[in-house]
């Protein structure tokens, strides 16, 4: 009887401590997914008061444009984000430059860089944009994605 209730009583204080170092680790996950949406926002701040959004396009054609992105070009975020959304915004001749500088990155590894005028979507004001992307690979050597960034360069023009 007396072996019960010590069996009982080891259990009962190992859950114990099981509960609370869960909670533990509860309250760091939270404090570390606060910090890091800080971040995000500081992030968000910085790049809005820089007018600089990032990006990224894999091989497979899907693109990630950052909110900054849609703002500098005018554009709503609730537009899919692909490369011809830029098609409208640029001349025909950016756009081709555009496109062929984003396959040559995939292609020889080579860091993508284009600098023209947009037409911005919403206000139709004029900008000048800096659009600059650097390759990653995989294991095997092969580029894989093109992460980069937009920024109106207007004022210094």
């Amino acid at each position: 009887m007396i072996n019960y209730i010590v069996v009982i009583s080891v259990i009962s204080i190992l859950l114990l401590y099981w509960v609370y170092c869960l909670k533990k680790e509860v309250n760091l996950r939270k404090t570390i997914e606060k910090k890091l949406v800080n971040k995000e926002i500081e992030l968000y701040n910085i790049q809005k008061y820089a007018l600089i959004g990032h990006w990224e396009v894999v091989t497979n054609g899907k693109m990630f444009l950052s909110d900054n992105i849609y703002n500098i070009c005018g554009l709503s975020p609730k537009l899919k984000a692909e490369l011809a959304l830029f098609s409208p915004l640029i001349t025909p001749a950016d756009f081709l430059k555009l496109k062929t500088s984003i396959e040559n990155s995939f292609i020889t590894g080579e860091e993508h860089y284009l600098q023209c005028k947009i037409v911005r979507a919403n206000d139709k004001q004029e900008c000048w944009i800096d659009c600059r992307g650097k390759v990653t690979q995989d294991e095997q050597g092969k580029p894989f994605k093109i992460s980069g960034f937009i920024q109106d360069i207007t004022a210094r023009r």
